[in-house]
């Protein structure tokens, strides 16, 4: 049950906020409690036992934590980390671990079975949250929570369970435990949101699935002109369904008065690859930093290597090695986390390479600025910037959304040698899943997209606006949008259901 599916917009969401708004107010966490659960039973029925062990395992070790000795609290913390990480590495990462100590035993006897796993849905979402939760506790930031029912909702509250966004516990449990009432206001904009949502997902996204699946399967029969639009498409793909399911996601839980974290800023308005992923999956990002980075940034191992770095090479250096370091270690966590293959590998490494060169010739660059006097936020600039980040940006896609490094190589080469632009009006864009008709939607949607973002990366809250409209403006303005997704949805006949695209991570 996706929450793009029917069963979900107009079974599921309206009984949950009748159930919640006729329940009394201190109650009312049970009943969002009560609908995570059939929820997740909806969709991984009996898997729903490691949401459950993992739950029960953090509220009893977060209990350890606040109750011990701080001697302790390491011991009590990691093992706390090591049941949800010991699960997720069991069902996600098995066979990939299997797979290559396997071809490095090769010859002899020992040899590691294959196991088909099927995969608690969430597992890579909620197990990241049980660790910050106890992360949290340990550091103090938090009080270790007494009720078990209100870790179970934590992990499991269903607007974030499948795709996210990583919430921490501070941002989600307090606003659920007040139990307010659903308001004109919290129903109105939480639809406002969930409807935007599903015009990027299943207007926009759906739409270029067969076309981008068609052409990534088929490189060899391809024109260059022909991958490169696939590659943008893809990207314009990921991009609608994640952040359009952020806006499902985030407009059910406004409903119910719960304000989650934003995952995505206006990624596509970056200007180089570092800020873009500042503005994309923004939890997953804070989680790496807040979690990964910044511990070992801090750690003793890290001050000692450079404080003896700085006799060595320097102290910009002796700093900067370190930093990389953590860095590193970062972008691997990002790549594996995504999915069990060496693609995904290569995919962190990528932007690990590109970051960690900006980093280092960053001081060149300063130089460079001074002596020749640019104005190093001249629009031209900028322009150049914002060109080379999407160039950068693109070519990860592709490298994610391949079915191994051989085969980006292969497009980006077909891209290069067979580049011939009158494969735009050739007709080879036109058999493979969209005609004519499917690209002008695509590009009308497209549009509405470019000047919504550009609106929000000026500070205007086209939503507040929106809502502040005439009621003989605003409404038929609503029904405008929403027939516009019924007649222009990708769903029904000739069209196969699409499932999330993040949901598989």
């Amino acid at each position: 049950m996706a929450y793009h599916n029917y069963i979900y917009l107009f079974l599921f969401l309206p009984i949950m906020m009748i159930m919640y708004q006729l329940c009394n107010q201190k109650y009312r966490y049970l009943v969002m409690l009560l609908g995570s659960i059939t929820f997740y039973l909806l969709m991984s029925s009996k898997l729903i036992v490691y949401l459950v062990l993992i739950s029960l395992s953090t509220y009893v070790i977060g209990l350890g934590l606040s109750q011990s000795k701080q001697k302790h609290k390491g011991l009590f913390l990691s093992l706390g980390i090591l049941i949800p990480l010991g699960i997720l590495t069991v069902f996600k990462y098995y066979n990939f671990i299997g797979e290559n100590l396997n071809s490095v035993l090769k010859g002899l006897e020992l040899t590691i079975p294959y196991r088909k796993f099927i995969q608690p849905i969430g597992i890579s979402f909620f197990s990241l949250q049980a660790i910050s939760y106890l992360v949290d506790v340990k550091m103090g930031k938090i009080k270790a929570e007494q009720n078990p029912f209100k870790i179970l909702l934590y992990l499991s509250f269903f607007p974030t369970i499948i795709e996210g966004p990583i919430a921490r516990y501070d941002q989600v449990i307090p606003q659920l435990s007040t139990g307010e009432a659903i308001t004109y206001s919290s129903l109105t904009f939480g639809l406002q949101r969930v409807l935007w949502g599903l015009i990027k997902k299943v207007v926009i996204a759906d739409r270029l699935d067969p076309f981008v699946g068609s052409v990534f399967k088929n490189v060899d029969t391809n024109g260059g002109v022909v991958i490169l639009i696939a590659v943008l498409a893809y990207t314009l793909q990921l991009y609608s369904e994640f952040s359009g399911t952020m806006d499902i996601v985030l407009g059910s839980a406004e409903i119910f008065g719960v304000k989650l974290p934003e995952n995505f800023n206006q990624p596509f308005f970056s200007k180089s690859a570092s800020e873009f992923w500042r503005r994309w999956h923004m939890t997953l990002g804070g989680f790496f930093k807040d979690y990964i980075f910044y511990p070992i940034s801090l750690s003793k191992f890290n001050r000692k290597l450079t404080k003896w770095l700085k006799t060595k090479i320097g102290k910009r250096y002796s700093r900067l090695l370190p930093t990389l370091g953590a860095l590193f270690v970062v972008w691997v966590c990002n790549g594996l986390w995504h999915g069990a293959q060496w693609q995904y590998l290569a995919y962190g490494m990528y932007y690990f390479v590109i970051i960690a060169f900006g980093m280092i010739l960053e001081p060149l660059f300063l130089s460079l600025f001074s002596r020749t006097k640019l104005n190093r936020e001249s629009k031209f600039l900028n322009g150049l910037r914002w060109i080379r980040t999407m160039l950068i940006v693109n070519f990860g896609m592709m490298l994610f959304r391949s079915h191994g490094i051989s085969k980006a190589i292969s497009m980006l080469t077909k891209m290069i040698q067979d580049f011939n632009v009158n494969q735009i009006m050739d007709g080879s864009l036109l058999n493979k899943g969209m005609d004519i008709h499917d690209f002008g939607i695509i590009l009308f949607g497209l549009a509405i997209m470019i000047i919504v973002g550009f609106l929000k990366e000026n500070g205007i809250q086209i939503r507040i606006q929106i809502a502040q409209w005439k009621s003989y403006v605003r409404i038929p303005f609503y029904y405008g949008a929403m027939l516009f997704l019924v007649i222009f949805g990708a769903y029904g006949y000739g069209y196969a259901i699409v499932e999330l695209i993040y949901a598989n991570f």
